[in-house]
């Protein structure tokens, strides 16, 4: 399995009071009565983040101001591991949490495309990294005893490198490369929990939105033309934490919260979700045409966008560990287009693809703090897959698609939280693996030939959810 996530979050509500006292108790002793958030912490995270920035190529002849000859628009979807440190300090009003945060992260998220490519005319390379990013952030949560559970917003910055490289056989290979430190704004939301001691352990999800970024125009090597790269930088982070706070953790008077009743997660439930998926699906696309391969290019289609569905599950609880089996059904939106292969000139090319519904079957398994459980799981997991594929070759439309039904793997993690009575709130990240998908088209234009075009995608598709379930 090349993607691994211990656990990652999405949607995290603001838990209310996390009182269980309607269910049978089981696990460790609760820990002391008004339990204090105020004071310094700090501490490490690691996790993952993907992509997912529409960029175009444009083409203009040489010298300038010259004539368009296309603009091809796709998307680059970097990803990648992260890690680093953090620091903060809470200010506990009653049950509210009030803080501020600052992190840094070493990354190695990246992605290239190789856009008008062809061993008979060339073409663009282009890739792009992100090294490194941080955050200053507010916070602001809900204690219930040792659960935190808090959204999160303020700035993010970070280094995004890119490289255009145009080469064309017989002619030397030119390019550019620009190193910027963007900077924008950043979103998410969060649950920590108390361990042992001054120890709290957290998951958390980020969004980054950082401007555009660019590569001014680059003159290729034949001198004929000119082309330029512009990019949209937009990131979504997972990660898990260990934090440890200076100071102590209980107290009394307004700075604390009374510890909830420790619940049992074993049993039955059901409930409801909703979050956003991203795909990043490396795709290739082979246009022959009177039998000579024209173009080859590859890129990453990224079907995005919201969804919602339900799930269903069984738990046991043995002591602090939790396991069990859990099933969900989805309906969504999830779509992508590219255009590609020179597009607005000699054979461009439209590719799109969405996922409008998927599911899975997953075990789980978890270690409880009491009114938090973190958990990790695993399983199978299915999906229909729509792709069309567009030709406007020669003044000639035409069109190609597939639907399937597509099944492969997950994996993925999440925390859940005790709200009230028998109710609870859960973040959950999966990654998904779903095997790949093809199609063929074929033309004849009179006069010129037959047309032909192959298009392979590997289906990848990172969830983001959150949700609540009534357990029996």
């Amino acid at each position: 399995m090349r993607k691994f996530l211990s656990a990652a979050s999405f949607c995290t509500l603001l838990v209310g009071p996390a009182f269980a006292a309607d269910m049978p108790t089981k696990a460790p002793p609760p820990p002391p009565a008004g339990y204090s958030w105020t004071g310094f912490y700090l501490g490490l995270n690691g996790g993952y983040g993907v992509g997912r920035n529409a960029s175009n190529t444009t083409n203009f002849t040489n010298p300038p101001p010259g004539t368009l000859q296309f603009v091809d628009s796709f998307r680059l979807v970097p990803e990648g591991w992260s890690g680093g440190i953090q620091a903060g300090y809470n200010w506990q009003i009653d049950r509210w949490v009030l803080g501020a945060e600052l992190d840094f992260q070493g990354a190695n998220q990246n992605d290239s495309a190789c856009i008008v490519c062809s061993p008979v005319g060339g073409g663009f390379l282009v890739e792009q990294k992100m090294p490194w990013y941080g955050t200053v952030r507010a916070r602001l949560g809900w204690a219930a005893g040792p659960v935190l559970s808090y959204v999160t917003a303020g700035w993010a910055f970070a280094r995004i490198n890119n490289d255009l490289t145009i080469f064309v056989p017989t002619f030397p290979t030119t390019g550019t490369s620009t190193h910027e430190t963007k900077s924008g704004w950043t979103i998410g939301t969060g649950v920590e929990a108390a361990l042992a001691g001054n120890w709290t352990a957290k998951v958390e999800y980020l969004y980054m939105d950082l401007g555009t970024t660019s590569v001014p125009f680059t003159t290729s090597g034949t001198g004929g033309s000119r082309t330029a790269l512009e990019s949209e930088i937009r990131n979504r982070i997972v990660r898990v934490g260990l934090n440890y706070r200076i100071g102590p953790t209980t107290g009394t008077g307004s700075a604390t919260s009374p510890a909830p009743t420790f619940r049992n997660w074993a049993g039955f439930y059901a409930g409801a979700n909703g979050g956003y998926g991203v795909a990043r699906d490396p795709s290739q696309l082979l246009v022959s045409l009177g039998g000579v391969l024209t173009t080859a290019d590859q890129w990453k289609e990224s079907p995005g966008g919201y969804f919602g569905g339900v799930q269903a599950g069984y738990a046991w609880q043995a002591s602090n560990f939790v396991y069990g089996l859990e099933a969900d059904f989805q309906g969504g939106n999830l779509k992508d287009s590219a255009c590609v292969s020179a597009c607005g000139g000699t054979i461009p090319e439209v590719v799109d693809q969405k996922i409008k519904w998927f599911g899975t079957a997953r075990a789980r398994l978890g270690y409880t703090t009491g009114p938090a459980l973190f958990y990790l799981t695993g399983g199978f997991a299915y999906a229909n897959v729509k792709t069309t594929l567009t030709n406007f070759f020669a003044g000639t439309v035409t069109t190609a698609a597939v639907s399937d039904n597509k099944g492969g793997w997950t994996v993925g993690g999440g925390a859940e939280t005790a709200l009230w009575g028998n109710w609870t709130a859960k973040t959950e990240y999966l990654y998904m693996d779903l095997g790949s998908t093809s199609l063929g088209a074929s033309t004849t234009v009179a006069g010129v030939g037959t047309l032909s075009q192959a298009l392979t995608s590997d289906i990848r598709v990172h969830v983001f959810r959150g949700g609540v379930n009534y357990h029996f």
